[in-house]
Formats: structure tokens, sequence, C-alpha cells
């Protein structure tokens, strides 16, 4: 079966693949990017997950690129996906006019007025289009799949997490402020994936059962572990 996306271009990447990928979108009508990275452990099974979600003026390869996340998910075990910010070539009027609108500034949400309606649908686009195509032809584990990002991305985690508890077993926001909250984030994320009760993720109702950080004093929830100091 012929995968539905081209391959732009892939490395090889502490023992993993960082892979580069366009596709042609039925959400937003037009081409879309999205980066993967593949840890080494996914040759022997389905591996966690996590979504990164930019912040504005980036793209699908500016977390693969200033990241540096790669070394910490091949140690884990954890696979790494970026989508684009926004759909690109569709020339509404204005929207390449202002940074923090339109092209590259897609807020993860889904426009309701036109011509924005047809093309800027980033909320489906991330919680079904992009999330069954990377399900269907990547070593993923829907069971273990989190999100994160950075600024209009932080927003954006907190919102689709939040709103999806079913599908995201961890959320965080602006963690790339210092380097340790990466390698902390990633071992949580894990132990939330593996441990399937409520109580390794702080939940006590289904709709809560996304971990949101609060700062680098308060990186754990109580019924995780205690805060980090």
């Amino acid at each position: 079966m012929a995968v539905p996306f081209e391959v732009v271009s892939q490395h090889r990447c502490f023992g993993g693949v960082v892979g580069f990928y366009r596709h042609e979108s039925a959400t937003t009508a037009c081409p879309m990017r999205f980066s993967v990275f593949t840890p080494p452990q996914a040759q022997s099974g389905r591996v966690p997950l996590l979504y990164y979600l930019a912040g504005l003026t980036c793209t699908e390869e500016t977390f693969m690129i200033k990241a540096g996340a790669q070394r910490v998910a091949a140690e884990l075990g954890i696979m790494l996906v970026a989508p684009d910010t926004s759909p690109r070539g569709v020339k509404l009027p204005g929207d390449s006019d202002s940074w923090d609108f339109g092209v590259a500034a897609g807020f993860y949400v889904d426009a309701t007025v036109e011509p924005w309606s047809r093309h800027y649908r980033m909320y489906t686009y991330v919680t079904q289009e992009l999330r069954t195509l990377i399900e269907s032809h990547f070593p993923a584990d829907p069971a273990r799949t989190g999100i994160f990002g950075h600024s209009m991305g932080g927003h954006g985690a907190l919102t689709l997490a939040l709103r999806n508890p079913e599908r995201y077993r961890n959320c965080d926001r602006n963690l790339f402020r210092e380097r340790r909250h990466i390698k902390l984030h990633f071992k949580v994320a894990r132990l939330a994936s593996i441990r399937r009760d409520r109580n390794a993720i702080g939940a006590s109702s289904p709709r809560q059962q996304c971990l949101v950080w609060r700062g680098p004093k308060r990186a754990w929830t109580k019924r995780v572990g205690e805060p980090s100091k």
C-alpha cells in the first residue's frame, strides 16, 4: 500500500531517523508538512509518541533543528512529531501582512469565517488527520500519546489536551526555557504512558487525565511524585 505522503528528506540521528514529510491535506485543502523523529526502539515495536506544537513564525523544521530533543527521546524510546504551524500557499488576503496572523500563525484552532475556514483548520488537522496518518504509517502507540508546545504552541497544546483528554495522556507548555526540563518532561511522559492507572498521572476523573505543568518548581503533581526543587 502506497503511503499518503512524500518524503522530503531523512537523516540518521542518535540511532533513529529524523524525517521531513509533505502530503495533500483534505482538512486544510492544501499541502501540509510535518516532521517525525523515530527512535531506535521503534525497530522492535510501537513506541510512545509526543506531539510538539511550535510557536509563531515557526515551521515543522524548527523543533527538530533547534531543540536538541532527539538525544533524550532516543534514550527513552519516544517518537516526536512536529506539524507545521499553519496552511501555506493558499494566498488569502492579508495572510502574510503580519507575523501574528495568517501564515505561520494558525494558532491550532479552526477558523469559522470565510475564506479562512476553508483552509485554517489546524485544530482538526492535528487532532484528526495528522493523528490518523501518524498512527497508520509510523510505529507509534496511540495509547501512549502526549502533546506539548511553546508560546502559540503551548496554548495550542493545552487547548487540544483539555478538549481531548481521551487522546493525550499528558500535556506540557513552554518547556524549553531550561534544557533540564526537557529530560524531566520525557521521564514523566514515559511514566504516565506506561502506568495505566489514573493515579500515575494525577487524575481523579477522565476529564482530568492531562498532566499540566506549572513551572520549574511545580513540575510534578503530588500524585505523580514530589515537586522538583
